[in-house]
């Protein structure tokens, strides 16, 4: 390696050098020594990048590691639905199709998620997340999942979603409500859900199919 790739890997700001490397396969053909050397001896330490901001980035190896360990909110509360749900000891497959989770090869559900600690939680569901829905449910069984905070999960069917919120161009806004020891009230831009949702319908979801939701 000569003195002027070494200093182009000293200037670079080591956050967008590992994203390019690490996702963009080319790159290790176009410079495979310029990376080796980076992986075994530059990018094992910290470096300052800046000195006037005194910058410190992280190494490669110690980067990448606290990526892959990193648990995101999302990861958090879509863990503990799924959690919920494994204690019923009927799963017997679980996949990971974005931005839905296929049970048992026969059941996609959606999970959406508020951080609020009480009622009301509030969902948005994108344009796009609306479509997938639709094309979903058009060739399988579907299901969302709302997970209010660490209250509990309500759960309806992909035919009870519509009757509270029809397929529209621009995000929508669906909201939870329950009183202590009470079922959800679900409530879309078209109106509530004629009936609560009870709170155990999401642990029941493997057990009942469709008759755990209320209605469908």
């Amino acid at each position: 390696m000569d003195r002027d790739q070494r200093r182009l890997l000293s200037t670079i700001h080591l956050e967008a050098f590992v994203v390019a490397t690490a996702t963009i396969p080319a790159m290790h053909s176009v410079m495979p020594d310029v990376i080796q050397h980076a992986i075994e001896h530059v990018l094992v330490r910290p470096i300052v990048i800046d000195a006037a901001n005194i910058e410190v980035q992280y190494s490669y190896r110690e980067t990448i590691a606290r990526a892959s360990m990193a648990i995101k909110k999302q990861e958090f509360y879509e863990g503990a639905a799924l959690h919920l749900l494994a204690r019923s000891g009927l799963i017997r497959a679980l996949r990971y199709e974005p931005p839905f989770f296929l049970l048992n090869d026969s059941l996609s559900v959606l999970l959406k998620y508020s951080t609020r600690n009480r009622s009301p939680w509030g969902f948005t569901f994108t344009v796009e997340e609306q479509r997938a829905l639709s094309t979903k449910a058009a060739v399988g069984k579907t299901t969302i999942g709302l997970v209010c905070g660490a209250d509990g999960v309500a759960s309806l069917c992909y035919n009870a979603y519509l009757r509270i919120a029809t397929l529209r161009n621009s995000a929508l806004h669906i909201a939870c409500y329950r009183k202590r020891g009470g079922h959800y009230e679900v409530v879309g831009p078209d109106g509530p859900l004629a009936r609560k949702v009870p709170p155990a319908n999401w642990q029941r979801l493997l057990f009942d199919g469709d008759a755990a939701h209320e209605p469908c």
